[in-house]
């Protein structure tokens, strides 16, 4: 899986990941692209995992987020 100058998070799980492998995943940062910012600083983030980002009660307290991630690089050029 390859994230290229991505505005935001590379790989994020913001509704859950319950099953399967990552593996091999490569991010590509590119310095002069433009990112989201909170406070005029930059907010992007490599990886995100929040489980449950709109906080339904029909996952609160259910763990929908168990990913196995295995070799997940990344690089600025």
């Amino acid at each position: 899986m390859v994230a290229l100058s991505t505005e935001d998070e590379d790989f994020n799980f913001d509704h859950g990941y319950t099953r399967g492998t990552i593996q091999y995943a490569l991010s590509l940062k590119d310095p002069y692209s433009t990112n989201s910012t909170s406070d005029g600083k930059s907010d992007s983030n490599f990886l995100k995992s929040d489980n449950n980002a709109k906080g339904s009660a029909r996952l609160a307290g259910t763990p929908s987020t168990k990913p196995v991630l295995k070799k997940f690089y990344i690089y600025w050029y």
